[in-house]
């Protein structure tokens, strides 16, 4: 069996039940004496199906304990939660409320390299922006994926896009998009923000600039 086979299997790649029996029963062997006798051949045949089947079975039971796992996980439902409730408290335009997400000793670098520590600098970051910039903005994050790397640290990437944002003049900006990446730490039952990033991608070009 071949290990791209293998690795098909046990990651549950593309399996079905005739993939499974020809990776593990490649067809009938010749010896010296020429080909397997046929009672023998149906003999194995039979076996290697047997296999298969049960090859099938357990790389289909693993790749579905694998996704309900992660969906299951209360540690990796409560990392969901704080992105839900980012984005919920930036559109409320309360700077206590959001900093009341991240550690006390949390590293924040946003979109535009501006950095601060502490939850304390923080708000008052956040406050000016509510005064400011983000006065009307309307966020949403969407989580692609949450990796719990031990019982209280957990990893969290996704996307964001921003909405009436306001220009230095108070005319509404274009749309803004980018991406988010989170470390957050359980303290006291509580997950927190631990580590934040976020970058923004490039605004579209301009065609009438060609």
């Amino acid at each position: 069996m071949s290990l791209l086979s293998r690795t098909r299997i046990q990651h549950g790649e593309g399996i079905d039940a005739r993939t499974v029996f020809t990776a593990y029963h490649p067809g009938p062997r010749t010896g010296l004496r020429g080909s397997m006798p046929e009672g023998q051949m149906t003999t194995t045949r039979t076996i290697a199906m047997l296999a298969a089947s049960l090859m099938l079975a357990f790389a289909v039971s693993t790749v579905r304990a694998r996704t309900q796992s992660n969906d299951e996980d209360p540690n990796a439902a409560a990392v969901q939660r704080i992105v839900n409730d980012y984005s919920e408290r930036m559109n409320r335009h309360d700077a206590h409320d959001v900093a009341s997400l991240f550690a006390e000793d949390c590293d924040f670098t946003n979109m535009r390299g501006d950095s601060e520590h502490g939850r304390k600098k923080i708000e008052a970051f956040y406050a000016k922006l509510f005064d400011g910039p983000l006065k009307e903005v309307y966020r949403s994050d969407t989580v692609k994926s949450i990796r719990i790397l031990s019982p209280e640290v957990a990893a969290v990437d996704g996307m964001w896009q921003m909405r009436f944002t306001l220009a230095a003049s108070g005319a509404r900006g274009p749309v803004r998009d980018g991406l988010f990446d989170y470390i957050l730490t359980k303290q006291n039952g509580r997950w927190f923000i631990t580590i934040f990033h976020e970058s923004e991608f490039p605004p579209p070009a301009d065609p009438a600039a060609k």
